[in-house]
């Protein structure tokens, strides 16, 4: 199952960042360090034109805000991500006049018109693994790159896993106790809570336990650099 047919049956996006108990400055810090130690200052979004696929809640989305791009278009296919986006939209957390939101696949957006606009900066971060042919959307997606922009995803390799395939050894237990999907995610949050913890991170439990634990792995799921940089040199 993929990803975004996984968060549509479930109705959920376990990509929350809380922010506001966490705080927002320390959230930036740790998004603007990331892409700092990606050779990105954060001052290059300034008066770009950048897309993000899989957006989420747009959280991330907030701290490019922050440093004035041109325009930021995000496109998401998950229905509760785009209630979540227009949510914010709505109450002015992101600007409608620099934010634009598209309902769509990966695969499905810029059909017909062979992307209209390049981005300087394309960003799809957890999207790629868990879905079918992740060869074809990192090609799809790096035509959308303007020559001399960016292109910021996430790859995973084999020992990128190692940690969720030893957590999943609880799970035929967890299935078998609770009567429902909602119930297998509070079931694991209590055994994996302290798991959490200890990790510098504002997600919430309860998404990582769906994003990390019970997502169904498929046989695609790894995709690491080297498939990258073959798809695209």
């Amino acid at each position: 199952m993929d990803m975004l047919k996984y968060y549509n049956e479930k109705n959920i996006i376990p990509v929350h960042q809380d922010i506001v108990k966490s705080d927002f400055g320390r959230f930036r810090f740790q998004r603007e360090m990331l892409y700092s130690n990606l050779g990105i200052q954060p001052s290059y979004f300034t008066g770009k034109n950048v897309a993000e696929f899989g957006p989420g809640t747009g959280d991330n989305a907030l701290v490019i805000m922050q440093n004035n791009p041109r325009n930021i278009t995000l496109i998401d296919g998950n229905v509760s991500s785009l209630e979540s986006l227009k949510l914010k939209i709505e109450l002015g957390v992101l600007d409608p006049k620099v934010c634009k939101i598209i309902d769509s696949s990966v695969m499905n957006y810029g059909v017909g018109n062979e992307f209209a606009s390049l981005y300087d900066v394309v960003i799809s971060e957890g999207m790629i693994n868990g879905n079918e042919n992740p060869d074809k959307i990192v090609n799809h997606l790096f035509k959308m790159v303007k020559p001399g922009g960016v292109f910021i995803l996430t790859s995973v390799s084999a020992w990128g896993v190692v940690d969720q395939a030893v957590r999943r050894v609880f799970l035929p237990a967890i299935n078998n106790i609770a009567s429902s999907y909602f119930e297998s995610v509070q079931i694991a949050s209590g055994i994996f809570r302290s798991h959490l913890s200890n990790l510098p991170t504002s997600k919430p439990i309860e998404d990582w336990v769906q994003d990390a634990v019970l997502h169904p792995l498929t046989s695609n799921y790894i995709f690491d650099a080297e498939d990258v940089i073959d798809c695209i040199k």
